[in-house]
């Protein structure tokens, strides 16, 4: 299920295949959280996902910051994103804040 691939970001075992570390998300200047298919980075100084916001949809991901934590961005996939897309939207964070 995608749903599942996507929010597995956020587990933390090393054996998972879709873990921080194996993402490459490890060392980010973010935690990842997640509830269900929503998705949080959560940054360690207020105000910086809207930093992340901007920076991010100019490498073309939509992600808005949380209004009522401005340190937490969100990721609000639709129901029907692929594993490409997933993948896709990985690589770009990546390379956004690596």
């Amino acid at each position: 299920m995608v749903g599942n691939r996507f929010g597995r970001t956020a587990q933390f075992r090393q054996d998972d295949a879709h873990s921080p570390d194996h993402m490459g998300f490890v060392g980010l200047p973010f935690e990842v959280r997640r509830r269900g298919m929503f998705m949080g980075l959560k940054f360690p100084v207020e105000g910086d996902a809207m930093l992340a916001a901007r920076d991010l949809i100019g490498a073309g991901v939509f992600a808005v910051f949380a209004n009522n934590d401005t340190s937490v961005l969100q990721f609000l996939p639709p129901l029907t994103v692929s594993d490409r897309e997933v993948d896709e939207i990985c690589t770009i964070v990546r390379s956004t804040f690596s």
